[in-house]
């Protein structure tokens, strides 16, 4: 799962590219700022490698742990 700081992205797509699933993709939504931001395609193939975290030069998302809940 991953968190993102709209106010702080400037869509580089540094993220999309260098993501080795290909969980994210630029979505056709503005933001407030008038960008395309980042978002993820299917929870499911993050494989939680924090690349995106990373590599972000405005530090604008956050890889969080999913947390199961057992009922």
């Amino acid at each position: 799962m991953i968190e993102l700081n709209e106010h702080w992205c400037k869509g580089c797509r540094v993220c999309v590219f260098h993501c080795p699933t290909k969980s994210l993709r630029i979505a056709s939504r503005f933001t407030m700022r008038g960008i395309h931001p980042p978002e993820l395609v299917e929870a499911e193939r993050c494989n939680g490698c924090r690349l995106c975290e990373l590599l972000c030069p405005d530090f604008a998302i956050t890889v969080m742990e999913a947390v199961s809940v057992n009922a």
